[in-house]
């Protein structure tokens, strides 16, 4: 039996259960039109009710476990990457937020060396970087001097000459920084590719490809469609899908190149899986990140790179 051949037995057992035109005559409310279908139906037998039990109650009670009993603690080491190395992770809209909050917990991994927090405004990204760092010395980490300063220059060892070995800037061979923790802010606009690739490319060159690319940058305002100017839909599919396209472009070339285990990802929403009344613009702008995701993580199979969509 075929696919199509089960629908229409479906279907058909489904039609040969409701009511007949003069029964529906009679009917006035929803409640009337399902009593009218439940009285129809043929009265379940002992061994279809115990079937039907022994399906659904084993899951709903897992479901129910798994609610009310609290998740297991796993020790972070088991499978944090960022535990120890020395990693380059880069935040977009790290000067606010989510992207904020993801920098300053970022700040305390023992294994990541610089956190490069990318925004708009120099004022905001300023007193981020001083919040960061805070968040790294209450993790007993050794905070770096000044972010806009070359690792080698930070280095203990930055006065030899071998510290100022052209490797020493290559992306896939970043210099080491002792084990401190340098917070390295860039200002820039997502919506300037050309400025924002120039910037990706010296961070890179300074600090290293990113082992980890948080797309985070992004904004939300509900309006209904016929309420929202085309402007409104415009800024927000710049900034929450295009900002995040340029984001990877500029970054992702030197993280290729570096080889490695790398890994992108992609800041989306409840709005990006199913569309909320009032938020046209912003379920668009997020829709389209989860087929940009979907396309881009093909691309990326077999160099190493991994895309996540959270």
């Amino acid at each position: 039996m075929t696919p199509h051949d089960v629908l229409k037995l479906c279907v058909s057992n489904l039609v040969s259960y409701l009511p007949s035109a003069a029964s529906l005559s009679s009917v006035s409310s929803v409640s009337g039109l399902l009593s009218s279908l439940l009285s129809q139906l043929p009265a379940p037998s002992l061994p279809s009710v115990l079937l039907s039990l022994l399906l659904t109650l084993p899951p709903s009670l897992l479901l129910l476990l798994r609610f009310l009993l609290p998740p297991p603690v796993l020790p972070l080491s088991l499978d944090d990457p960022l535990s120890s190395g020395s990693h380059h992770c880069v935040v977009t809209g790290g000067s606010s937020g989510i992207g904020l909050e993801i920098a300053k917990a970022l700040a305390g991994r023992p294994g990541v060396r610089v956190v490069t927090i990318l925004a708009r405004d120099g004022g905001r990204l300023e007193s981020a970087r001083r919040e960061v760092e805070a968040a790294g010395r209450a993790a007993g980490r050794k905070v770096g001097e000044s972010s806009s300063s070359s690792p080698s220059s930070s280095s203990p060892s930055s006065s030899s000459p071998s510290s100022s070995s052209p490797s020493s800037s290559s992306p896939s061979s970043p210099p080491s920084s002792a084990g401190g923790l340098l917070v390295n802010p860039v200002s820039a606009d997502l919506c300037d590719y050309p400025a924002l690739s120039a910037a990706a490319s010296a961070a890179c060159a300074a600090h290293g490809a990113p082992s980890l690319l948080f797309n985070v940058a992004g904004f939300a305002k509900a309006a209904p469609l016929l309420a929202a100017p085309m402007e409104l839909f415009r800024s927000m599919s710049d900034t929450n899908y295009l900002g995040t396209v340029a984001a990877t472009k500029a970054f992702l070339p030197a993280m290729l190149e570096a080889g490695g285990p790398r890994r992108v990802l992609l800041t989306s929403s409840c709005a990006g899986q199913i569309g909320l009344h009032g938020y046209s613009a912003y379920s668009a702008s997020k829709f389209a990140l989860r087929g940009f995701a979907e396309a881009l993580s093909l691309e990326l199979v077999g160099t190493g790179a991994e895309l996540t969509v959270a």
